[in-house]
């Protein structure tokens, strides 16, 4: 609630360059890859990218040129068989069929290892390189989203020279965010929720209590329940209300859950026990699609608080996952701009807010509170017209959210709508969570539990990387 503020290996050595040359010659058509740079499409007029044993090869030439290199410094010396580009104090050299390239800046020189070796396509004479080699040598973010067949290059710093944007308002948002950093809260509130779907009609209120820190947090509650589900009256299910406890470790990215009611209105067998989920697996197993692991979030997030929200936006755009044609850096900078640039906002007053139209009629608002000049406060709303609104604020010391949903489930006449609001306020503590279930106490993992229940299916998955 506090921050607001997320991408095989084959060796062409020389002696085997007329086989590379031949197979490339076969595999390049007509549906040869694309490359953005800088979120723009690179026109080849000689040679085209080529696609070889799996590995994406593209022109040195035109690429280069794209990323700002001017043709007349880019050489090739036929003795040495040895290419050669220079842009200010940058000067790349490589040599056809070695693994290495050396890069000199600032008079600075440092062979790098590649995983793949250049080549001179016969049919056009031109020198092509594997794509990776380029975010080695020209320090480039590298992607490729294998639905498109697009390469993807982007030089995160000439794309931020361009940008002409300022950010004092989110300066002093992150200025009002290092606030809460290296503190514990006490953070006390209550809540109420309403859910209807068929025939079934929920109503769940309580009151918590949350101990956190900027590395774990404990949130404890008791749910009183009324209304019915599947014909069971909710409130003789569980008469005393549904003990519940989760603790979540930042360092692991590990959440804890706890409820002994539950257990026994599961019919478990399990008694004392907590359940764990692993958020930092999950991001594991989906890093293949998101390009973005729970250790790379958990470290732009520990960085921003030493840093200006440029230099948090310079660093966030670097490690950007580039797995999407329509979502390159500048696609993602120019969303970022039309959120919390200083020209996206308007004033009222002493508050400034600022929206951003997405898909389908859907949009979100940001609305940051000053006083004397100084963000107290911060709010985020996203809506979908007819579907979902979602809110979160922060005032002070006190926190609200709310969201209501109404999604169809499929059947004629049959949906599902639900409201929730929530409210806490936070006070400065001297006592910390725990973060971890006490000493000694049985764990389970939720996941495994979850997928032995699960039918097992057969079949193969395959997959291909550009």
């Amino acid at each position: 609630m506090k921050k607001l503020l997320r991408l095989l290996a084959l060796t062409a050595a020389l002696v085997l360059s007329l086989c590379v040359t031949a197979m490339a010659e076969d595999t390049a058509a007509a549906d040869a890859p694309a490359v953005l740079v800088n979120g723009q499409a690179v026109e080849f007029t000689d040679a085209v990218p080529q696609i070889v044993d799996g590995r994406t090869y593209i022109p040195l030439r035109s690429t280069f040129t794209a990323l700002g290199f001017a043709d007349a410094d880019i050489t090739w010396d036929g003795e040495t068989r040895t290419a050669t580009a220079v842009k200010g104090d940058l000067t790349i050299t490589l040599t056809e069929g070695e693994n290495t390239v050396t890069v000199t800046k600032d008079g600075e020189s440092e062979t790098l290892e590649t995983d793949a070796a250049a080549y001179v396509d016969a049919a056009t004479g031109r020198v092509l390189v594997p794509v990776r080699f380029v975010a080695q040598a020209a320090g480039c973010n590298v992607g490729w989203d294998g639905n498109t067949h697009t390469a993807i290059i982007d030089d995160t710093a000439a794309i931020l020279a361009a940008n002409t944007e300022t950010y004092s308002l989110m300066e002093r948002y992150l200025a009002y965010s290092k606030t809460f950093a290296g503190r514990n809260y006490n953070v006390t509130g209550d809540y109420t929720m309403d859910m209807t779907m068929g025939a079934d009609d929920i109503s769940v209120t309580g009151d918590y209590q949350m101990l956190t820190s900027s590395t774990a947090a404990d949130f404890t509650t008791n749910m009183a329940f009324a209304g019915q589900t599947e014909g069971q009256d909710l409130a003789a299910l569980f008469p005393n209300g549904l003990d519940f406890e989760m603790r979540f470790d930042m360092a692991t990215g590990v959440y804890y859950l706890y409820s002994e009611a539950l257990n026994e209105a599961a019919q478990t067998g399990a008694t004392g026990v907590w359940y764990k989920m692993d958020l930092a697996a999950m991001l594991e197993q989906m890093g293949a699609q998101a390009g973005m692991d729970y250790n790379t979030l958990l470290e732009l997030s520990q960085a921003a608080q030493d840093m200006t929200f440029a230099e948090y936006l310079e660093s966030t755009l670097a490690s950007l996952p580039l797995t999407d044609a329509a979502a390159t850096t500048s696609d993602v900078l120019a969303v970022i701009n039309d959120l919390c640039a200083d020209s996206a906002f308007q004033q009222s007053g002493s508050a400034y807010t600022s929206t951003y139209a997405l898909a389908e009629g859907a949009e979100m608002t940001l609305t940051l509170y000053t006083s004397g000049g100084t963000v107290n406060g911060y709010a985020v709303a996203v809506s979908m017209e007819g579907l979902m609104d979602v809110s979160a604020s922060m005032r002070g010391s006190d926190m609200t959210v709310s969201m209501s949903m109404n999604l169809p489930t499929g059947g004629e006449g049959s949906a599902m709508s639900m409201t929730m609001e929530m409210t806490g306020e936070y006070t400065a503590t001297s006592s910390a969570p725990q973060g971890v279930p006490p000493t000694g106490a049985g764990v389970l993992d939720l996941t495994e539990l979850m997928n032995s229940y699960l039918p097992v299916s057969g079949g193969t998955d395959t997959a291909a990387e550009g």
